[in-house]
């Protein structure tokens, strides 16, 4: 089991700049075996195909990497 952690203001401005007309959201996160985290929704199969398997450098706001089992943003506050 994977975990997304931040905030909901962080989620809210990422999907804002993805999305930016939805009225409301279905949202799709894939992670690999070599821990990248993306938001999938509204890419064609031949985008997500270049993301797996060529490499392509996905835009920085559908990356969500860096928030991949992020728990200092929680524990971190604790101290």
């Amino acid at each position: 089991m994977q975990y997304i952690i931040l905030t909901p203001q962080q989620l809210i401005e990422r999907l804002d700049k993805i999305h930016p007309t939805a009225k409301s959201l279905q949202t799709y996160l894939w992670v690999t075996s070599d821990h990248k985290c993306w938001e999938t929704r509204g890419l064609n199969k031949k985008q997500t195909d270049d993301l797996i398997f060529q490499g392509e450098k996905i835009p920085q706001e559908r990356d969500f990497s860096q928030h991949l089992n992020n728990w200092d943003a929680i524990f971190s506050q604790w101290t």
